[in-house]
């Protein structure tokens, strides 16, 4: 086959993908919500089951099985233990080329590199979870079986069924909008609406064929899910999976509704935009593709939205229909061949200057308000400048054509927001909560987890010549504090009601900060760090929803830890025990620690 410049583009694709799902992958501790599936992982098949803990709330056996086997070859690093998510979130460009002729040259090209690059599924791919492995894993089924290759298509079909309970509301999704597409072209067959259904070149999926998938999915589902049998529970883990999604309905998360429609607006506007313009289009026409996609992307987001238990992650499975009518819209107006080039050039650049001058007034802008007249002269500005470039549009139309109008339009919107869509990106690779609020992000977020670990390690060589010479005992029931001192060979967890008998005998303790007995000051040295940062708003919107835009500023809530140092690792401190029991703690900052 030759290597032609289409395939370029798709390689670019892929390593773009791979870049910035791989990039510093490892550089931040596992969060709350990812470590006990990675501890789990890591302990699998040890004979000690102490430290393993079945999750009921989110079973996802294809993890646990694959990342043991990467831990077992690769060693038990954070990078690991995010390693197949973000293989999973870069398949996802292949699958375009599965679809390629339904969805046209152009389309799928444009959809690839969509799909390389969104923040939304960036995100979801650098998280050690089995929703990206759900999502990419039922995607590749589907296209397999469109493609005839039915083997394979059941191999991913049993893998995606134990990626989790996240693939249930993605499967009935798609089932649904295919049900539904069906029933409404015999509808119209019904009607005799010749007129209508006349040249529509409807697609058939093979539904029939996917009997044949039936046993490649149950052999792997079964052979996954058991580790080759030697890890038969987990064919329970799978099986719970069902109650698992059900118990959501009952068990808020307390995430609002809103937010996720406001993080699809503000990570994701160009594939909104033009999704929603395919999606107008789609429905204006006999097009059984864009009305087959129209219904999986409401029926995905009803779904997302009523579920008691969302999370803004939960947006993926609506992010592929909304991502593929946008790049069918944009893909229309992606034609160089068509007389002068520099009319829709002219007004690209037209409309990227207009675009730009709204992005610095939004910058400037703080919470709304009658009152402040700065406020309420950038808005009419702003709205001024989205008026400007309506009013552009429509001039360049009537007076050339309104083919070259409308490319312009779509060629500067997308420079206007390909270049914010990328500082989006920027933002998904940074650690969660450094500076900024990601919505994408699970919560709680970890906090001061690189200083907690350099200061248990200054502690340590300073009195012992090593970094791990201290004994530690810690009574915090938190699976991101396991996973970070996992290697430490000197760690006991102890129940919290333990700490008020504490009397000197670690050299290091950890608490919760809600936990300091007031006679570990006796004995102890405490510093606080920051462990659960969570948003801290009230309502769906941010206080200051212009500067949240523009530079991810919410008010944050932390609950801290307390690491407590035993007074003789002190040069010149008198040993244990001096001290006034009722003294209140005595809190230090990092930099007396140091040696």
């Amino acid at each position: 086959m030759k290597f032609t410049f289409e395939h370029a583009l798709y390689l670019i694709a892929i390593l773009l993908a791979l870049a910035v799902r791989f990039f510093y992958l490892g550089e931040y501790s596992l969060q709350e919500n990812e470590a006990q599936s990675a501890l789990n992982a890591l302990n699998l098949l040890q004979a000690d089951q102490s430290v393993f803990s079945l999750e009921p709330e989110n079973p996802q056996p294809a993890y646990l099985t694959l990342t043991w086997f990467a831990f077992e070859i690769l060693g038990g690093q954070t990078a690991i233990a995010r390693l197949w998510p973000a293989l999973a979130g870069a398949m996802l460009i292949l699958v375009p080329l599965l679809f390629k002729s339904v969805l046209g040259r152009p389309g799928a090209l444009v959809l690839a590199f969509i799909l390389a690059l969104s923040p939304g599924l960036i995100v979801v791919s650098r998280q050690a979870d089995g929703r990206m492995m759900a999502l990419a894993f039922t995607l590749f089924a589907v296209g397999l079986a469109w493609r005839m290759k039915i083997d394979w298509a059941g191999v991913f079909l049993g893998l995606a069924l134990l990626s989790g309970p996240t693939v249930i509301p993605g499967l009935l999704g798609a089932v649904l909008a295919l049900v539904m597409g069906e029933l409404s072209f015999k509808v119209r067959q019904a009607g005799n609406l010749e007129d209508e259904i006349n040249g529509e070149s409807r697609p058939a999926f093979p539904i029939s064929f996917l009997r044949g998938a039936l046993l490649p999915a149950g052999l792997t589902l079964f052979l996954v899910a058991t580790m080759f049998f030697l890890y038969p529970q987990g064919l329970s883990n799978w099986v719970a999976a069902l109650p698992a999604y059900f118990r959501g309905w009952l068990e808020p998360s307390g995430v609002p509704a809103l937010r996720l429609v406001e993080a699809l607006l503000v990570y994701q506007p160009l594939v909104v935009i033009f999704g929603l313009a395919g999606a107008l289009r789609g429905l204006r026409r006999p097009d059984p593709l864009s009305r087959g996609l129209v219904t999986w992307l409401l029926i995905s987001l009803v779904l997302s939205l009523a579920y008691p238990a969302r999370q803004v992650s939960d947006l993926i499975w609506s992010l592929i229909p909304l991502m593929t009518l946008a790049a069918l819209e944009i893909s229309q107006f992606l034609v160089f061949d068509r007389g002068d080039e520099r009319i829709p050039a002219g007004m690209a650049a037209l409309v990227l200057l207009m675009m730009t001058t709204f992005w610095f007034n939004l910058l400037g802008l703080g919470p709304f308000s009658l009152a402040n007249q700065e406020v309420v002269l950038r808005t009419v500005v702003m709205l001024g400048i989205l008026l400007l470039v309506a009013l552009s549009t429509v001039l360049i139309g009537m007076g050339w054509s309104w083919f070259n109008a409308g490319r312009g339009l779509v060629w500067g919107l997308c420079l206007a927001l390909g270049i914010y869509g990328l500082s989006n990106v920027g933002e998904s690779l940074q650690r969660p909560f450094a500076q900024n609020l990601n919505l994408w992000h699970f919560m709680p977020a970890s906090g001061d987890t690189d200083l907690f670990l350099q200061t248990i390690a200054d502690l340590s060589a300073w009195n012992t010549g090593r970094d791990d010479g201290l004994e530690i005992q810690v009574a915090v029931d938190s699976a991101s504090l396991q996973w970070l001192v996992r290697d430490r060979p000197d760690v006991t967890f102890i129940p919290a009601s333990q700490v008020a008998s504490i009397r000197g005998t670690p050299p290091l303790l950890v608490t919760r900060q809600s936990q300091a007995e007031l006679n570990l000051a006796a004995d102890y040295r405490g510093q606080d760090f920051s462990w659960w940062v969570y948003p801290d708003w009230s309502g769906s919107l941010p206080p200051n929803l212009a500067n949240w835009i523009a530079f991810r500023r919410t008010p944050q809530r932390q609950e801290q830890i307390i690491l407590w140092a035993r007074n003789d690792l002190f040069l010149g401190q008198s040993s244990l025990g001096s001290g006034d029991d009722q003294t209140s703690p005595q809190i230090i900052s990092p930099e007396e620690i140091g040696p």
